[in-house]
């Protein structure tokens, strides 16, 4: 199924939160990065349990909230008035971003590869900051 062959509109679509709710913007627009940079750093919904107890890098450490070769954990979800640990709770029950598009975008026609909402390491536009 294809919606239409043809580029509409270019602006950057996601999710909203009410005016004025800067802490609720910041966990969802965190979240929304966070499920980015877990895709480019490779993880998924399958390995963030291991991840999570032995990470194999400081990114991933940093981005699950978990200390890394003897070092205290990164204080991620603190920064945001939520637990550290709250991306391997989004990361286990929905996956990154990738997880969330094959799931829910493709099987409406809309391939990610080749396009714009690929990652920029893909040839897309898609990345998140550093967390750091």
């Amino acid at each position: 199924m294809r919606i239409l062959g043809v580029t509409l509109s270019k602006e950057p679509l996601g999710p909203v939160t009410r005016d004025g709710d800067t802490k609720w913007f910041d966990i969802v627009n965190w979240t929304v990065l966070g499920m980015i940079a877990a895709e480019e750093l490779g993880l998924s919904s399958g390995n963030v349990a291991a991840q999570a107890s032995s990470p194999s890098s400081i990114d991933i450490a940093r981005l699950l909230g978990v200390g890394f070769d003897g070092a205290d954990a990164f204080p991620f979800g603190d920064a945001l008035g939520i637990d550290n640990t709250f991306m391997q709770d989004v990361l286990s029950q929905v996956g990154n971003y990738g997880e969330v598009y094959e799931r829910t975008i493709t099987p409406l026609g809309l391939e990610r590869a080749g396009t714009l909402n690929a990652l920029w390491i893909n040839g897309g536009l898609l990345y998140a900051p550093p967390i750091k």
